[in-house]
């Protein structure tokens, strides 16, 4: 089973956040280079990719640990991540261009410059179009209806409005260049959509409708002259009010014989047209308050990205550096890492390398060499840990080849199966120890072939060349007392399983002192 799973068991069951630190330290570079490739190298932008999927990691904790690797979830959802991502940046950008494009559009001077070269000719190219096409420009960019209400005055949907008013434009913009504007369509959309906004003089609306109404013959009754005014900005004084009134009373008394639906007919067309108009420019502002927002919203986009990319960022934390800093600071901790690892060395290797015939000289050297390939790490907090390597051994390279130099193949093979059995000996001699005043002493021979049986049933980590090589506590002792059965005597296995109860022991103790440790780090 992968050890990166295992790690996350441990944090889903026991919250334990070393096991997940530990987890993240071995698979960051994964999630990280694959974050920096999806996003062009925007390093900011990659970190802020990583820190969301190991977020999520540890909120999904407990559902991903049934499963039996994490690597393949990891990539994925960095690919997940990071493509939200691109696609809320594309977005941002695009907003920043769309304002940038409308805010050159609406630009006054161009505007009127293409304005005076269109005014000559415009209408006399629009009353060359079809109709169809020309009621197409009108309501679109001289009513500035929506592409929705146009369709629904013309019998299309949205999108078939949209392409019948193109295909207008398209043929307005052929016919302006035959006679001699040749200005872009885009040109010619700001310069139609600029005028048409103008404004006409104030009140003359009112004025005009109440000309033309008592100027024509009176069809209309009291009540559709009060309408006219309830729907205008037109006031007039009292003595206004009585000549409409006697206006319209005349009217009707004169147009009696037409009844007075006529007159409930003409009033039901007017409410008909203008509801028609408050609601294109109810549509029209819901538009315009919408672009407004979009606006907005990507200046303060931009506005945050612009402060956040001026933010000077901190360098990545770099736990080898911060070791490195801590001997510098306190030598003292590296002279008794230095002590630990010579006594460690002493006990381990020196009385086998003198049975092997090396010199006194080439032990110490051994034992100096050793010193290139220790390093171990000291949490500093609940998460982070700094790599203590000293600082005056060698490059490792360069160590592996000088040991391998002094051993020679001969030596250096003997090493090996050394440090390959070296703890299936210690079971040895604790049996052999027990059985030593006894009447069945472990014989030589025996107390080989149990060391070559523990080391058979047992999985280790094989050494990269060098002396202190990582063992594994993994054996599978079933297998082994099966062998062991089979080479010691009934007495001799009886005191067998006094060691293994030992053993166990010590393992129990060990486990229970590191999760008490482990406990009082997390509080």
């Amino acid at each position: 089973m992968p050890d990166e799973i295992q790690l996350l068991r441990r944090y889903a069951e026991t919250r334990d956040e070393k096991a997940f630190a530990a987890l993240v330290e071995q698979t960051l570079p994964l999630v990280y280079l694959a974050a920096l490739r999806q996003l062009d190298g925007a390093a900011h932008r990659a970190q802020d990719v990583t820190q969301t999927v190991f977020v999520e990691l540890a909120r999904q904790a407990q559902r991903l640990a049934s499963r039996t690797e994490i690597i393949g979830w990891l990539y994925t959802s960095t690919h997940h991540v990071a493509a939200k991502v691109k696609r809320s940046e594309a977005r941002r950008q695009r907003r920043e261009e769309e304002a940038h494009i409308m805010l050159e559009n609406t630009s006054v001077d161009s505007a009127h410059a293409d304005w005076n070269r269109l005014r000559p000719v415009l209408d006399d190219a629009m009353h060359e179009l079809s109709e169809s096409s020309r009621q197409a420009i009108l309501l679109r960019y001289f009513q500035n209806q929506p592409f929705g209400e146009i369709g629904r005055q013309l019998g299309l949907n949205e999108d078939a409005a949209r392409m019948r008013v193109e295909r207008a434009l398209d043929k307005l913009h052929t016919l302006l260049a035959r006679r001699g504007v040749t200005s872009t369509a885009s040109a010619l959309v700001v310069a139609l959509t600029s005028q048409s906004a103008a404004t006409v003089p104030a009140g003359l609306a009112a004025s005009i409708s109440y000309a033309a109404l008592t100027a024509a013959p009176s069809t209309v009754g009291a009540w559709s002259m009060l309408q006219f005014m309830s729907t205008t900005k037109f006031a007039i004084g009292a003595a206004g009010m009585a000549a409409l009134l006697l206006v319209g009373a005349a009217g009707y008394r004169l147009n009696a014989s037409h009844g007075a639906a006529t007159s409930a007919d003409w009033a039901r067309r007017q409410r008909t047209e203008l509801a028609a108009r408050i609601k294109s420019a109810e549509s029209l502002a819901r538009e315009t308050g919408q672009n407004v927002v979009q606006l907005k919203q990507a200046l303060a986009d931009a506005e945050v990205t612009a402060a956040q990319d001026a933010q000077p960022k901190p360098p990545p934390w770099d736990p080898v550096a911060a070791g490195k800093q801590l001997l510098q600071r306190h030598p003292q901790v590296s002279r008794a890492l230095d002590q630990w690892n010579d006594a460690s060395f002493e006990f381990r290797y020196t009385a086998f390398l003198k049975a092997r015939g090396l010199s006194d000289a080439q032990i110490q050297e051994l034992k100096f060499l050793q010193r290139s390939f220790w390093s171990c790490s000291v949490g500093v907090d609940k998460t982070r840990f700094i790599s203590v390597t000293p600082e005056s051994t060698l490059p490792r390279a360069d160590a592996a080849a000088r040991y391998d130099a002094l051993l020679g193949p001969d030596q250096l093979q003997a090493v090996r199966e050394w440090e390959r059995t070296e703890g299936a000996r210690f079971y040895a001699h604790y049996l052999a120890t027990g059985l030593c005043f006894t009447d069945t002493p472990l014989q030589p021979q025996q107390a080989e072939q149990l060391v070559a049986a523990i080391s058979s049933a047992r999985v280790t980590i094989p050494p990269a060349g060098l002396i202190n090589a990582q063992r594994g506590e993994n054996v599978d002792w079933d297998t082994v007392d099966l062998r062991a059965r089979q080479i010691l005597s009934a007495d001799q296995l009886a005191a067998w399983q006094n060691v293994l109860s030992l053993g166990r022991a010590r393992r129990e103790s060990f486990l229970a002192s590191t999760a008490v440790r482990q406990a009082k780090t997390s509080k």
